[in-house]
């Protein structure tokens, strides 16, 4: 596979450039992306048996998404209100990637 395709290098740029620099997010809300991203990576690496350094951006697929939706409420215990803000934080976030 590409390396294109390859997560990693986007989560880099998204938290070393895009929120720190050129948006110049605050340093919770940097947080609360990192928290997110903490979360997905492992629970992604379950559900694909794939290393965290090679999960590609075809891998989050809609299926995998409502899943993590669902394992953050049931085994974090997140509110339904958490869950959507996780959902618009994070996951806008991968389908800018996407476009």
């Amino acid at each position: 596979m590409s390396g294109a395709h390859r997560i990693s290098p986007w989560l880099r740029r998204f938290f070393t450039d895009y929120i720190t620099t050129e948006r110049n997010l605050s340093i919770n809300t940097r947080r609360g992306y990192r928290d997110i991203f903490i979360i997905l990576v492992p629970y992604m690496k379950t559900q694909t048996r794939k290393s965290p350094e090679h999960l590609s951006i075809p891998d989050l697929s809609v299926r995998h998404l409502h899943s993590f939706l669902n394992h953050i409420e049931t085994e974090h215990g997140c509110s339904v209100q958490t869950r959507n803000i996780r959902l618009s934080g994070g996951f806008g976030t991968v389908t800018v990637g996407k476009v």
